[in-house]
């Protein structure tokens, strides 16, 4: 598992910062959507998508086995994604799994804060620690959607 969440606390410093992440997570896939239509459907944009598309079929493995405290699948168990999807099929599948992931995160309140798992290597690892690490990925993604889409225009 990466462990990159051990930088961010395992809880949020308060609501705000909860109901923050939870917008950054609802509207990613919107403006990923957008960048992905002005990018050209190129290998490696849909390499891209394919990785992020299984990650998050990944976190909402993660998400679910820590309701029960169970320990977190890790990214050895990441399922593979349809190699011949369109850029845009696989923008619009991402968008419907955050959709399920935010649903999950969302609509018990604080009481996810309290969420956790152990991960394969004994360490423990938070819901919040998780969607922050949601939240960073989706950042770099829409960044190379959209220097894709620049490098597309600047060819032009």
């Amino acid at each position: 598992m990466n462990l990159e969440f051990r930088e961010t606390d395992a809880r949020p410093p308060g609501i705000a910062e909860w109901e923050e992440l939870l917008i950054r997570l609802e509207i990613a896939p919107r403006a990923l959507r957008i960048a992905v239509e002005e990018a050209p459907d190129t290998p490696a944009l849909r390499a891209t998508l394919r990785e992020l598309l299984a990650a998050e079929v990944l976190r909402i493995a993660q998400i679910d086995a820590m309701t029960s405290g169970e320990s977190v699948p890790s990214v050895s168990d990441r399922p593979q994604v349809d190699a011949g999807a369109t850029a845009e099929h696989l923008a619009i599948e991402f968008n419907r799994l955050r959709a399920r992931l935010f649903a999950r995160a969302q609509r018990r309140g604080i009481s996810v804060w309290e969420w956790e798992g152990g991960t394969e290597d004994g360490a423990r690892i938070s819901a919040y620690q998780l969607l922050v690490g949601a939240m960073k990925k989706d950042a770099a993604l829409l960044a190379a959607a959209r220097d894709a889409a620049r490098a597309e225009a600047a060819g032009c």
